[in-house]
């Protein structure tokens, strides 16, 4: 079975329906998926928060609470805490390259429990593609929700 690491678009998207509605359904496949057990999926506990600010700052505190509690009990999804090593390793590849230390710590997380296989509507917006390796070549597997 194929292991992915799910960055929070996947989860935000389908709640503030700011994204066509392919979008919003592929992100909502992508959760049946998981709900299903058809893939091995994995996020940081970082998407917690970034789910829960987006929905408090455009919907209020109420429906944020709602939202993060179900969330918290998706089936079939491995909550990876954001540990000493996970940071140590995104301080590693974050290096002198110019990318966000919150976009470090989601691809080192990706690269540890996840293959690099990174689920992912914000390619543009991330620097997930900046991550590479010394010949340049990509560390990470970006699947693009688009």
């Amino acid at each position: 079975m194929s292991r992915y690491y799910f960055d929070s678009g996947v989860f935000i998207t389908p709640i503030i329906k700011n994204r066509e509605q392919r979008v919003i359904d592929e992100c909502i496949e992508w959760q049946t998926k998981i709900k299903e057990g058809q893939v091995e999926a994995f996020t940081s506990c970082l998407t917690w928060d970034e789910l829960v600010y987006v929905v408090q700052k455009r919907n209020g505190k109420e429906l944020a609470g709602r939202i993060g509690e179900r969330f918290l009990q998706l089936s079939n999804i491995g909550f990876i805490a954001a540990d000493e090593d996970i940071i140590k390793g995104a301080q590693d590849l974050l290096g002198n390259s110019n990318v966000r230390p919150r976009d470090s710590i989601h691809a080192f997380t990706s690269l540890m429990h996840a293959e690099g296989n990174i689920v992912t509507l914000d390619v543009e917006k991330s620097d997930f593609r900046k991550f590479r390796n010394s010949d340049q070549t990509p560390i990470l597997n970006i699947i693009e929700i688009r």
